[in-house]
């Protein structure tokens, strides 16, 4: 039996809201890891079809073309998607350390 429980719960809280915090974090990775998975399946057509939709193309290829890389010997080009800003699923507070050092 403990003398004092206090301090042995309040450890516990502290480690419970670590772990919501972990589990929201890995739930974030998550999310994006699949919103890239589905970015990389994207085809040119799938691309070609949103463009003709779209009101302004020219604003919706500077969100979504990361960069475009040339081959110089085949001349083949490759078009590299990024997630935009406002599609990110990612926590915006990014990585925060749990422990102190």
């Amino acid at each position: 039996m403990l003398e004092d429980p206090t301090p042995m719960l309040e450890k516990v809280e502290e480690l419970q809201r670590e772990r919501l915090l972990v589990t929201q974090e890995i739930a974030d990775l998550d999310q994006d890891a699949a919103a890239r998975a589905a970015l990389a399946g994207i085809t040119d057509d799938q691309v070609a079809a949103v463009l003709r939709e779209s009101a302004d193309p020219k604003a919706l290829l500077k969100t979504v073309v990361g960069r475009v890389t040339l081959d110089p010997d085949s001349m083949a080009s490759q078009i590299h998607y990024q997630l935009p800003r406002w599609l990110s699923v990612a926590s915006p507070r990014g990585f925060e350390p749990l422990l102190p050092p």
